[in-house]
């Protein structure tokens, strides 16, 4: 089932289009079960968003300091457009 929802992931072609160095990466975890969060959880969670960002930046070459300027636009943008 995850293999599935894995190979169905997709990206517009406009999203191509806009930003043709777009990239995405989808994650699909089995075995977990729903609850509120907890402080356990909540520290996996920012554990894994950081190492998921710092293989980005390695990968890319980027860097943090373009990550945190994508965000500030990425944020602005849906200010701008009343989201």
């Amino acid at each position: 089932m995850l293999h599935e929802f894995l190979d169905g992931g997709r990206v517009d072609a406009a999203v191509f289009a806009l930003r043709p160095d777009y990239r995405a990466l989808l994650l699909a975890v089995d075995g977990l079960v729903p609850g509120p969060s907890e402080q356990t959880s909540e520290e996996l969670l920012r554990a894994a968003e950081t190492a998921a960002e710092d293989l980005i930046d390695r990968l890319t070459g980027l860097g943090p300091d373009v990550r945190v300027a994508r965000r500030l636009i990425a944020a602005t943008t849906i200010i701008d457009e009343g989201h």
